[in-house]
């Protein structure tokens, strides 16, 4: 970030406004547009409007992050945590025009952090081109994604994209979803106690364990910061569904019933994947760097199954992703969660 540019920048919108205020008060509403004068403050207030607007988008481009910028943040060290353009390209075949690729809406103090946690920073697509005619486009569905993964991975002696396919081959989560488009953070492991622990008896269901993604906003990913508000409603809001609810017995007493509102909180779409973005980030990494992610452990999603209970990805082997469902009071060793944050 060029901090001589930004003040200078930040001081002509400072010194516009205040230029903007001393013409504009001498706008007089009573003359109209007859008096010259009076039409002169007007077009002059307009002027200064227009250049103020100007001045922010500057301002704007200055504080972005830059594609090279944001690589050589998530990078750093000889790790492989920036999956971007290129990466989309050498993972899925998708090359991407300058326009289609979104500003990195994360500052660099916040990419830091996410490496620091163990996170990577993924540009998600939502669409493919036709492979005969690339003026069209469809939708980047699981379905999709096996379907351009699997000749390759067979060819590469890498095994399967996705196991058991039949189990789910009718699942609109399958068929139908796509990835949310634009960029996120996504952590490579689930994260700390999301999963049950031998020796410990607190049992992980989709409940503590959405305590637990909020104490990792809260203490790891905002540390010693106040969090954004759209976070903070969505906490307020879990706690009060959780109460009003009585969530805690929901679970076991009407589970279809809990399941779907777990599935709606603000915080399970904020901060969990869909099980087509577990698995376009799993590829993405595995395309790039050859790591499998979540080799021995599922990562729990914010997506319901058509019997009504909760999809989980992951034990990314040769014979490919795992794709289960659990009911919302179950717990697990092997059963975490990812945190996964979009803007």
């Amino acid at each position: 970030m060029d901090c001589s540019q930004l003040k200078k920048t930040l001081t002509r919108i400072l010194d516009l406004q205040t230029e903007f205020t001393t013409v504009y008060f001498r706008v007089d509403e009573s003359l109209g547009r007859q008096d010259p004068e009076n039409m002169q403050a007007i077009l002059s207030s307009i002027s200064l409007m227009e250049e103020i607007r100007l001045a922010i988008i500057e301002l704007k481009s200055l504080l972005q992050v830059s594609l090279k910028q944001a690589e050589n943040i998530m990078n750093r060290e000889g790790q492989h945590n920036f999956m971007g353009p290129e990466q989309v390209k050498i993972a899925f075949g998708i090359e991407l025009k300058p326009e289609q690729i979104p500003q990195i809406p994360f500052s660099k103090e916040e990419l830091e952090r996410a490496r620091e946690l163990g996170q990577f920073l993924v540009l998600r697509v939502s669409q493919v081109p036709y492979r005969n005619d690339p003026s069209k486009v469809e939708p980047l569905t699981m379905k999709k994604l096996d379907e351009i993964l699997s000749p390759k991975f067979q060819k590469q002696n890498k095994g399967k994209v996705l196991s058991d396919i039949d189990r789910y081959k009718n699942e609109d989560s399958y068929t139908k979803e796509t990835p949310q488009a634009g960029w996120a953070l996504v952590s490579k492991d689930v994260i700390p106690h999301s999963y049950h622990e031998s020796g410990v008896k607190e049992y992980k269901d989709y409940i503590i364990q959405t305590e637990k993604l909020i104490k990792y906003l809260e203490n790891k990913v905002f540390q010693n910061q106040d969090i954004p508000e759209i976070y903070e409603q969505a906490i307020k809001e879990f706690n009060q569904i959780r109460q009003q609810e009585k969530l805690d017995e929901l679970i076991t007493q009407n589970r279809q019933e809990a399941a779907q509102i777990l599935e709606n909180l603000q915080i399970t779409q904020l901060v969990r994947q869909s099980p087509v973005e577990i698995l376009y980030d799993l590829m993405i990494n595995f395309q790039n760097t050859g790591q499998r992610l979540l080799k021995k452990k599922y990562t729990w999603s914010r997506r319901r199954s058509s019997d009504g209970w909760l999809f989980s990805v992951g034990f990314f082997g040769t014979r490919g992703v795992m794709v289960s469902i659990w009911r919302p009071f179950n717990s697990d060793k092997f059963l975490g969660v990812c945190f996964s944050r979009r803007v």
